[in-house]
């Protein structure tokens, strides 16, 4: 008998909302996943450590300095982890980059980008 795939785990951190919930289940359709929910910095930073968590997608209504303490803190902790950044403009990619982002997506991205930038290597 074979053993069940292992699934992805996913955390997100976004303010609660409309695109909170958009987020969510579009990360909810992806095949092989479980998603936690963070609603906000302070609820990640403690769910990082009690979880072995693969990827963080961060979203873009969280202010871009709480993001980018996010991304250091969790390369810091668990640099294996996987951080996924929305932004609405690409004023602060280099912020976003420097701190550790493994990759950025625009806020209104497809659910096909969103794929594809959690199951890349």
């Amino acid at each position: 008998m074979s053993s069940p795939a292992k699934r992805l785990l996913i955390m997100l951190v976004s303010q609660p909302g409309v695109v909170h919930n958009t987020l969510y289940s579009m990360l909810q359709s992806l095949p092989d996943v479980n998603v936690l929910d963070a609603a906000g910095a302070l609820t990640a930073y403690t769910l990082i450590k009690q979880q072995a968590v693969e990827v963080v997608v961060i979203d873009a209504n969280l202010p871009v300095v709480e993001r980018a303490t996010l991304i250091g803190y969790i390369k810091q902790v668990s640099p294996q982890t996987k951080c996924l950044v929305l932004t609405a403009t690409s004023r602060h990619h280099d912020l976003l980059w420097t701190a550790g982002a493994d990759g950025i997506l625009h806020q209104n991205c497809s659910l096909q980008e969103v794929e594809t930038a959690v199951f890349s290597p």
